[in-house]
């Protein structure tokens, strides 16, 4: 805002106390009564006046003083009584500055109609006179006044004005200013293009006039623009840009706005915790400030954090105080802001009711400030949970009017918006050829403004509108541009972990694109036309793209991995800093806990103890400090990979080279969408001759269950109820199989399962046989072994690309292998001479070999430290087996490791450190250790652990185990499968015979025979020659 003072010295405003004042008004009163008295005397009258105008002077200079000061009620009292005075002397042309003034105080009083009745009699007085300096100042604060009050058009209108005053050809510092408001206006008006252009020649004219701090907000407005289009890594570029120059010259103001909207980035990449804590350091400096307003503008995006988290409690909890404090200051605006959010909260918890009470106190309160953006927003709220409860007519009813304010106002983004949401709201109500004329009309102004993410969203809902037409091939075509929209905005993205953060925002259209060639296929099948197959295969492709993405597009490129310490120099740094930390907390572990691990099982768990050296609030910062690391490495490095469209993605040739391989191979693709349909599986079966899918009942509930009870067991110790879990979970899992798929593997060699998803945890190679078609029968033949992995050779994968990456990229086995035995024999119950049997009865297979020689390195004991096995590394090896302890660290997967020798303690050997250290050649890796299979599954069927790990070093095969490997059973499977593999049969079917005779010999338990798994190349074996 832009006030008119006339200062008269801090000397004289000083020196008018209260009562001082109020002498000066009551003898202005006595003056202008003689004034008026003496009309007819014209040198009198002049005196008169030439004392009642320094009286006036002194009372506006006060006034102004007190506006200054934020006693904005003694400001107005002094305005008004000099407004009243100045028309008596027939000086009208003063009254324009006073009014302004007056209209500022209702301005900051959120009185908005008022304030703007102010400003238009100043504006009338200053046209009326010729004054152009009070035109421009009164059209900027209009503009103002309607961009506070989301009248954006007006506000627009009102600040060209003032542009085409001031000229484009003279450039000034105050167009600094205005062009600021103008790509703002344009911004909220969702035209972003205009925004952007006026926001860079803002940069450019700070860049020659301005402040850093000016260059600080002008980069902070372009990475706005950025968002809006969805281009979040350069808006992340500039806001970055922006906080270094706010920071160094300590702008505290401008610090706090970009860790705000820095926040909103990660919150859109569903990057929750990092999102929380951009915000709660931005919360910390406003209490710095002591500026509680913009407090509670913090706290409520900490609540949406936390609501799209689905952690509601903690949300409302920040939302009430945010409203609490907007109470405290009469601030309606925020007040509103707030109810909205709390109503959004109920709405999530489907408590309709409540939901719906605040959205029409906000309303109420938007009404009373005339705030049409806001109101438009509530009435949409409002629509929605109208339509929610099934009232419909009353949904449309607020959804009309809301898109009426909106088109008034002509905020075109909001209008894309509502024309979806009443799109979405007919095709509700199967009224599918409006809900696409609505649509129609949303996409059109999403392409003007250049809102990639909002044109991909409205084709989806076209694609949505088609498929209930059954007009399959139109919104096949429209379900596949969005996809390939949500391509390019991914692949802008540098960063491998904010690249799946972001897929997985946008699973569902993946997912409904699946589901429509699925039910495009059965509807031709039930017309019993000609079957087209490739509507499958179709099928299979899109969800291939939905599956384990990053880390197969990495292999996908070529046979060597690109090695990440060369795209990003600072890695090899960032990981030895993680491994000093992850150091430290292996000394808290070990020197503030009872080590208690179990001689039998190689795994380690530990009992609480007195803490003796470390603190908890050391822990938590070495543990805080380890996790802004991890960031570090996942955000801060760029990584290969990536398809741009779905259109350059046509893996079907490669994937049917498998057939070549092996022409008896039958490949499982499993498809599940758990927030539709959790009850309920796809399974695409894909043989050399056919392709076909299946659906099949999954009692989601009732296996997670037993999963979870599993592994509670097997922590606890507490083996045979763990064994009676994983048998009542292999019963429900055979059920969960299409009991004709039975006999279908009796005619194969080799099946490959792909699950999805959840699916990825379960242990499908133990799912029993039932005895009929009929559920929740538990018996079996008892001439047949029963499960699923002792009728067939297995081998897992997270997608099916990653299969095929591991066969391009394999290398011929060599006749030589490196041994890790016993690393941790000198720490007590580490100490696992269980495995020295193991690999000895295989040194002892390799020595009977006759027929050609195995040679082999054995690191054992203190030969077993991570420095001698990483120099191992530099030579080329067939197999890599390790014996010894591993760890899953289900809190952060990344720091899964396998444990080698330390003098004094174990040292780790993480995940992103296997990636670091590149192997040579594609060896077979053996993880004889406990839990070495599991793994995070994360967005995108991500899977975060040693598997990941390995397989990024550049292992092609993978043995790992599923759950805590038993002593007794390890040497016995291990001769056994390494018998095998030496008689040149493939991994997958040595793997399967070693768990066969292991059955037969005795271990019947599936926790016994089960343990191993097999991933990645399942044709892999020795080469004799």
């Amino acid at each position: 805002m832009i006030i008119f003072t006339i200062y008269l010295g801090e000397w004289l405003l000083s020196s008018l106390k209260r009562n001082e004042i109020e002498k000066l008004l009551a003898s202005r009163k006595k003056l202008l009564k003689r004034y008026q008295e003496n009309l007819g005397n014209p040198i009198r009258r002049w005196l008169l006046k030439r004392s009642l105008s320094k009286s006036i002077e002194l009372l506006w200079d006060k006034a102004d003083f007190y506006y200054e000061s934020g006693e904005l009620e003694k400001a107005l009292k002094l305005f008004n009584f000099i407004v009243k005075t100045i028309p008596k002397f027939n000086n009208e042309v003063e009254i324009g500055p006073l009014l302004n003034n007056i209209g500022m105080i209702y301005d900051a009083w959120t009185e908005y109609q008022k304030a703007e009745d102010y400003y238009q009699q100043a504006l009338a007085i200053a046209n009326k006179y010729g004054d152009k300096t009070g035109e421009e100042t009164l059209y900027h604060n209009l503009g103002t006044l309607h961009k506070k009050q989301g009248n954006y058009q007006q506000a627009l209108d009102f600040f060209l004005k003032v542009l085409e005053m001031k000229g484009e050809n003279k450039l000034t510092k105050e167009h600094i200013d205005l062009f600021n408001s103008l790509g703002f206006i344009y911004h909220c008006l969702g035209n972003y293009q205009l925004a952007f252009d006026y926001y860079l020649q803002e940069l450019e004219l700070i860049n020659k006039m301005g402040e850093k701090i000016d260059r600080a907000i002008a980069l902070h407005n372009i990475a706005g623009v950025y968002e809006q289009w969805g281009k979040y890594q350069e808006a992340l570029e500039y806001y970055e840009q922006a906080l270094v120059i706010a920071k160094k010259i300590n702008d505290r103001l401008t610090v706090e706005s970009i860790l705000n909207n820095l926040g909103g980035i990660f919150e859109v990449w569903g990057k929750y915790e990092q999102a929380v804590n951009y915000y709660q350091d931005a919360l910390a400096i406003t209490q710095e400030l002591e500026d509680e307003l913009e407090q509670a503008t913090v706290l409520s995006n900490i609540g949406i954090v936390y609501e799209s988290w689905g952690k509601y409690q903690q949300a409302e909890d920040y939302f009430k105080r945010a409203l609490q404090i907007n109470e405290n200051y009469g601030n309606k605006d925020g007040q509103a802001t707030a109810l909205n959010n709390l109503g959004g909260i109920y709405e999530k918890r489907e408590k309709y009711a409540q939901a719906l009470e605040y959205y029409q106190q906000a309303l109420k309160l938007q009404k009373e400030i005339g705030d049409k953006k806001g109101g438009a927003v509530s009435r949409n709220n409002i629509a929605g949970i109208f339509f929610c409860l099934g009232k419909e007519e009353k949904a449309e009813e607020y959804y009309s009017q809301a898109l009426e304010i909106i088109q008034q106002i002509k905020n075109k983004a909001g209008e894309a918006s509502l024309l979806n949401n009443l799109g979405m709201l007919y095709d509700s109500q199967e009224n599918h050829e409006k809900a696409l004329a609505n649509y129609s009309q949303a996409l059109k102004i999403h392409q003007e403004l250049r809102n990639k993410d909002g044109e991909a969203t409205t084709y989806h809902n076209i694609g949505f509108s088609y498929q209930a037409l059954k007009q399959f091939n139109r919104a096949f075509v429209a379900y596949k541009k969005a996809i390939d929209i949500y391509e390019v905005l991914v692949g802008e993205t540098k960063s491998s972990e904010i690249r799946r953060t972001i897929r997985k925002t946008k699973l569902s259209t993946f997912n409904t694109t699946i589901a429509l060639l699925l039910e495009w296929y059965r509807a031709e099948k039930i017309d019993k036309r000609k079957k087209d197959k490739r509507l499958l295969l179709q099928a299979l492709k899109f969800l291939e793209l939905t599956k384990a993405r990053e880390i197969t597009d990495k292999l996908i490129q070529g046979k060597e991995i690109l090695d990440l310490s060369d795209l990003c120099p600072e890695f090899k740094h960032l990981i030895e800093e993680e491994q000093q930390l992850t150091q430290k907390l292996n000394d808290f572990y070990r020197i503030n806990h009872r080590e208690c691990a179990t001689l039998s099982h190689r795994g380690i768990d530990f009992s609480e103890a007195s803490n003796r050296s470390f603190s908890s609030a050391e822990l938590s910062e070495l543990s805080r400090r380890l996790k802004l690391l991890r960031k570090k490495i996942l955000e801060n490095c760029t990584e290969p990979g990536l398809i741009h469209q779905t259109t350059k993605y046509e893996p079907i040739a490669n994937f049917k080279k498998i057939f070549d391989y092996q022409p008896k191979t039958i490949i499982w693709e499993f498809f599940y969408e758990e927030e539709l349909n959790p009850n309920n599986l796809q399974i695409i079966v894909w043989t050399k001759e056919d392709i076909e899918v299946y659906s099949a009942d999954f009692n989601s509930n009732e296996i997670f269950t037993l999963l979870d009870q599993f592994h509670n067991e097997i922590t606890n110790k507490d083996i045979f109820k763990a064994n009676e879990t994983l048998k009542q979970l292999a019963v429900f899992l055979g059920h969960s199989i299409p009991y004709n798929f039975w006999p279908m593997i009796e005619q194969k060699d080799l099946l490959i399962l792909i699950p999805h998803e959840k699916l990825h945890l379960l242990p499908w190679h133990l799912a029993e046989k039932p005895s009929s078609s009929k559920p929740n029968q538990k018996s079996f033949p008892s001439n047949k072994i029963p499960s699923l992995g002792l009728n067939i050779p297995i081998v897992r994968s997270f997608s099916l690309g990653l299969v095929s990456s591991c066969l391009n990229r394999e290398r011929p086995m060599r006749r030589n292998s490196l041994f890790v035995v016993n690393p941790n024999f000198n720490i007590g119950h580490y100490s696992l001479p269980g495995t020295e049997k193991e690999v000895d009865a295989v040194i002892d297979l390799f020595s009977d070999k006759t027929d050609f020689e195995m040679g082999y390195d054995l690191l054992k004991h203190e030969e077993a430290s991570k420095e001698l096995f990483k120099t191992k590394l530099s030579q080329e090896h067939a197999i890599i087996h390790f014996a010894g302890h591993g760890k899953y660290n289900s809190d952060d997967p990344w720091m899964s490791h396998l444990k080698f020798y330390n003098e004094e303690e174990v040292s780790a050997y993480t995940v992103t450190e296997m990636v670091l250290n590149r192997l040579k050649g594609s060896p077979l890796f053996i993880l004889s250790a406990c839990e070495t299979a599991r793994g995070k599954i994360d967005q995108g069927d991500e899977a975060i652990g040693l598997l990941r790990g390995l397989t990024l070093a550049g292992t092609t095969t993978i043995i790992a185990t599923n759950w805590k490997l038993s002593d007794e059973v390890a040497p016995h499977f291990m001769k056994k499968f390494y018998h095998y593999l030496l008689q040149e049969k493939t991994v997958a079917n040595a793997l399967f015979l070693a768990r066969k005779e292991l059955y037969k010999e005795g271990f019947t338990n599936p926790i016994d025979w089960g343990v191993y798994e097999l991933y990645g190349n399942p044709f892999k074996k020795l080469n004799q020659k």
